[in-house]
């Protein structure tokens, strides 16, 4: 038994130094890999490749929420894993300049963030919290170009 000092009122709390191992509770400790998506839009931007409708348009059903939808139907091994072609991180010190001032202006700070390609040149970027993506752009203008959020240099140009 070990005797420790509580508070000031010199209450003696008595403990065992060691659990015996009968007794020990184990956690799961579930990779976030094996489980589904879910979305948080907490964190979308409004100003910079806005989450916004004046942006978006019909976009938002035609396009980004079926595929958020299909994306349900996968774990998260699956979409980044299997998917990595299309799904990826990218280091936060390449993305463009002014997505890096708009995440430090949101007090978001991140190693790397990660795109989600919904079709050709759509993206969704954002960073993952567990098991939920925290969606903050929707850039439709991904590639060789300096508009995007991030940009994918053409291969052999």
């Amino acid at each position: 038994w070990l005797y420790t000092m509580a508070d000031s009122k010199n209450k003696k709390i008595r403990q065992r130094t060691h659990p015996s191992e009968s007794h020990v509770v184990r956690s799961l400790n579930v990779h976030f890999y094996d489980e589904h998506p879910s979305w948080n839009f907490n964190s979308c931007d409004t100003e910079l490749w806005p989450f916004t409708k004046e942006s978006i348009g019909l976009a938002i059903w035609d396009e980004i929420l079926p595929r958020l939808k299909s994306f349900e139907t996968q774990t998260w091994r699956e979409i980044l894993l299997v998917g990595k072609k299309q799904n990826h991180s990218e280091d936060v010190q390449y993305i463009n300049p002014a997505a890096q001032k708009r995440l430090a202006d949101k007090y978001i700070e991140l190693a790397s963030i990660i795109s989600l390609r919904l079709n050709g040149t759509h993206r969704i970027y954002g960073y993952m919290v567990g098991s939920v993506f925290n969606i903050i752009w929707y850039d439709p203008h991904h590639g060789d170009n300096s508009n995007c959020v991030y940009r994918s240099h053409k291969k052999h140009t």
